[in-house]
């Protein structure tokens, strides 16, 4: 005789497991797209890094048709300072209102370049004695600058800035010219117009970060509350 109680309870044990297994299986789906989406957000928020591949393609651009005092030494000198100025005096106000450290760094290191833009006698070496000192306080004060920019837009912009002037302190020293790794084509033409474009980029990507300061230690701290 067939156990129909029997067969019930087994179905009901299986039926049973199988809802168990696709509850735990929800919350593992869905801690899975929360960790990519935050993955897919934290690549997307990089995007200023792309300053230095995009002004190295608009030099090869202006290059190509013969538009070359876009970029050339004496324009980008031009453009340089009233950038530089602009940081230098976004920085000092944002220190004055604030007294925050970091904007007093910033100050001084946008002085360095500003210094440096108006070939002041001896600015060319003590640009990098500058950014050495920079460097240093950021280095011994790590976890007050990490407590102040981790997790904010600030902290990619401020490294995006940088990677603009050290790539174009690399090309400076021809890195790439056919000497050494030769992935360039044309380097022996373009290297001091890509050398000069990308210090610009990186006074321009200054002006962004002091505005994102501004928005960051300032106004949102003073932001008046409901």
């Amino acid at each position: 005789m067939i156990n129909l109680a029997g067969i019930a309870e087994q179905g009901h044990t299986i039926l049973h497991g199988k809802y168990q297994t696709w509850n735990n299986l929800i919350p593992e789906h869905s801690n899975y797209m929360n960790k990519t989406k935050k993955c897919f957000s934290k690549i997307l928020s990089c995007w200023p890094f792309l300053f230095v591949p995009v002004t190295i393609l608009y030099v090869y651009l202006v290059k190509s048709i013969g538009l070359d005092e876009l970029c050339s030494r004496h324009s980008t000198e031009i453009i340089a300072l009233p950038l530089v100025g602009t940081s230098v005096l976004s920085y000092f106000f944002l220190a004055c209102k604030t007294k925050n450290e970091l904007a007093i760094a910033m100050t001084f290191l946008s002085a360095a370049f500003f210094c440096r833009e108006w070939h002041f006698f001896g600015t060319s070496n003590g640009i990098y004695v500058a950014i050495a000192l920079f460097t240093g306080w950021f280095i011994y004060r790590r976890n007050i600058v990490d407590g102040m920019i981790d997790g904010r837009k600030i902290k990619i912009w401020l490294f995006a800035t940088a990677s603009c002037y050290v790539w174009s302190q690399i090309i400076a020293r021809r890195v790439f010219s056919e000497r050494h790794l030769g992935i360039l084509p044309l380097e022996g033409a373009y290297h001091i117009f890509m050398e000069e474009s990308l210090e610009v980029a990186g006074h321009f990507l200054l002006i962004i970060t002091s505005i994102i300061a501004w928005s960051t230690f300032y106004f949102k701290q003073n932001k008046p509350e409901n």
